[in-house]
């Protein structure tokens, strides 16, 4: 229980920290315990974090090029 509540207070003062991040701060304040279970703990917890990664197009369809059909599909 002391564990869970050390791993939620270096959440709530850092929200953007992964369980990797979390368990570096955990090395720091001499406390030795594996990645995998600060993980689980936090799953079980629900505070993992959720980065929201920005959607990137790859292709460009409004071009004025000519356009190949697909020769591949058929």
């Amino acid at each position: 229980m002391e564990l869970e509540d050390i791993i939620n207070d270096i959440a709530l003062e850092f929200p953007y920290y992964g369980y990797r991040r979390v368990t570096a701060a955990l090395k720091r304040k001499n406390l030795i315990i594996n990645h995998k279970k600060v993980h689980r703990i936090m799953k079980d917890n629900n505070i993992l974090c959720n980065i929201k990664r920005s959607f990137k197009r790859t292709t460009n369809s409004a071009h004025n090029y000519k356009r190949y059909k697909n020769l591949i599909k058929r």
